[in-house]
């Protein structure tokens, strides 16, 4: 009787872990969009109006409830990307497209750095608690 409640307590957990972390890919995969649109930017319009966009799906991927043991790293990489971008639009404002473009280029490092962390775990780290 009990296993079949655990069971059932896992295929949910599991639903709400999917459910959380759908959310999530959805918010990177906005931020991934901004990113190529300030990228491919020809304007200081252009550009400032795709790292704000970039900054809003930031600002809803810092409300994620990351898990306790990734929750501080995961909050420190996003400190990271948002300051990339502060420092993109000062750039921008001061005139150097190019320059600010290439600042950007360093969320592209910190995304690999940090998604690292974020694997989805397997099927025997769910069943088994690994």
């Amino acid at each position: 009787m009990y296993q079949y409640l655990y069971v059932a307590l896992l295929c949910l957990s599991s639903f709400a872990f999917s459910k959380q972390s759908s959310d999530l890919e959805v918010t990177m995969k906005n931020m991934g969009h901004a990113y190529k649109q300030a990228m491919q930017s020809e304007s200081q319009q252009e550009l400032l109006a795709a790292i704000d966009s970039f900054r809003e799906h930031l600002h809803v991927s810092k409300q994620h409830q990351f898990s306790p043991e990734l929750h501080d790293e995961s909050q420190k990489g996003l400190s990271k990307v948002s300051s990339v971008l502060d420092e993109s639009i000062m750039l921008v404002n001061q005139g150097h497209l190019v320059a600010a473009k290439t600042k950007l280029k360093e969320i592209d490092e910190l995304r690999k750095h940090y998604h690292q962390l974020h694997e989805p775990p397997s099927i025997w780290d769910l069943l088994f608690g690994n």
